[in-house]
C-alpha cells in the first residue's frame, strides 16, 4: 500500500499568493506599455504582499502544526518571521518606485521580488533539509538576477557572478551536511533529528560531533564539548566517521565498476545478465575465434 503525504495548502497559502501573482504578471503584464506595466506590477505586488501579510496575521495564534509530513512547521515564530519579510518587501516596493532605471523592466523586477519573498517566507517555516534547500534556492536564484539587474554596469554583473559562485558553494556544503546528517540519523526533518539525538542513538555520533565542532555551541552544548575532550577531539571523531561514509560509498562504486556497468544496466532494463565465463561469453568468444581458426587452417592447406 502506497502512503501519500497529506497535503495542506493553507500552510503555504502566502507562498501561493506571491508566486501566483508573479506568474500572472509574467504572463500578461509583460505585454503592456512601460508606464502601464510599471503601475500594474507595483500595484499587484503591493496587493499580494498585503494579502499574504493579512493571511499570516490571521493564523498567528493558531496551534503549532507540522504539515506535509513534518517538512514544514507552522507556529507563531515562523508566522512572525513571515510577516517581517512581507513588510520588508513592501518597503522595497515603495523605495524602488521612483527609480528611473527600473521603468523599462518594472515587471521583471517585481516578479523577482515576489519570488524571492516567497522563498524567504518558505524558509521561515521549513522543518526539513529538503524544504530548506528548496526555499534557499528559490530566493537565491531570484536574488542572483536582482544583483546583476543592471546589465550595463560592470560592478552589478561582477556582484551577480560572485554571488552565484559563493551561493553555489554554500549550497554544495549544505547538501553535503544534509547527506551526512541523513546517513547518521536516517531523518531529514529537524524535529525528528532532534528526537533521535535525545534518544542517544549511536548512529548520531556524527551529528553530535558536528555540533561540538562549532564555537557557537559553547553556550548551548558546552557539556558536549567537555564530554569529548574539546573541539579538536570532536573534529577528529567527526571526520573519521565522515571519511568512513565516503569510503563506504567509494567501495560500493568500485564494486559496481568492476562487475561491469553496462552489464548491470542491461540486467536492470532487460533482465538479461551475462555471467563471466558463462554460455553467452563462451559463445561470443567462439564467434570471435572462428574466423581466425578458419584463416589458419586455410594457410596450412596452402
Amino acid at each position: 500500500m502506497i502512503t501519500t503525504i497529506p497535503v495542506s495548502f493553507t500552510a503555504i497559502e502566502p507562498e501561493l499568493i506571491l508566486l501566483g501573482t508573479a506568474a500572472v504578471l509574467l504572463v500578461f503584464a509583460i505585454f503592456l506599455p512601460d508606464e502601464a506595466a510599471r503601475r500594474l506590477s507595483a500595484a499587484a505586488t503591493v496587493v499580494a504582499l498585503l494579502g499574504a501579510t493579512l493571511y499570516t496575521a490571521s493564523a498567528f495564534h493558531d496551534a503549532a502544526r507540522a504539515p506535509f509530513d513534518h517538512t514544514l512547521r507552522i507556529d507563531a515564530f515562523g508566522q512572525g518571521a513571515r510577516m517581517l519579510i512581507f513588510v520588508t518587501a513592501l518597503a522595497a516596493v515603495a523605495y524602488s518606485w521612483g527609480m528611473g532605471h527600473l521603468r523599462e523592466r518594472s515587471v521583471e523586477y517585481h516578479v523577482l521580488l515576489l519570488t524571492a519573498t516567497a522563498g524567504m517566507s518558505l524558509l521561515c517555516v521549513a522543518n526539513s533539509f529538503v524544504t530548506a534547500f528548496v526555499a534557499l534556492e528559490l530566493f537565491s536564484l531570484a536574488l542572483y538576477v536582482l544583483v546583476a539587474f543592471e546589465t550595463d554596469d560592470l560592478l552589478s554583473l561582477e556582484g551577480g557572478l560572485k554571488y552565484l559562485i559563493i551561493g553555489s558553494v554554500g549550497a554544495a556544503f549544505l547538501l553535503y551536511g544534509a547527506a551526512l546528517t541523513y546517513g547518521a540519523s536516517g531523518q531529514l526533518e529537524f524535529d525528528r533529528i532532534r528526537a533521535g539525538l535525545a534518544l542517544g542513538d549511536s548512529h548520531n555520533v556524527l551529528v553530535l560531533m558536528g555540533l561540538a565542532m562549532s564555537p557557537h555551541m559553547d553556550s548551548v552544548l558546552g557539556w558536549l564539548v567537555d564530554l569529548v575532550g574539546g573541539r579538536q577531539s570532536a573534529r577528529t571523531i567527526h571526520f573519521i566517521i565522515a571519511f568512513g561514509f565516503i569510503g563506504f560509498v567509494l567501495i560500493h562504486v568500485f564494486e559496481v565498476l568492476i562487475s561491469g556497468v553496462f552489464n548491470q544496466l542491461r540486467s536492470m532494463i532487460t533482465g538479461r545478465y551475462r555471467v563471466p565465463g558463462g554460455k553467452d561469453e563462451n559463445h561470443e568468444t567462439a564467434k570471435q575465434s572462428a574466423p581466425a581458426a578458419a584463416k589458419e587452417t586455410s594457410h596450412e592447406a596452402h
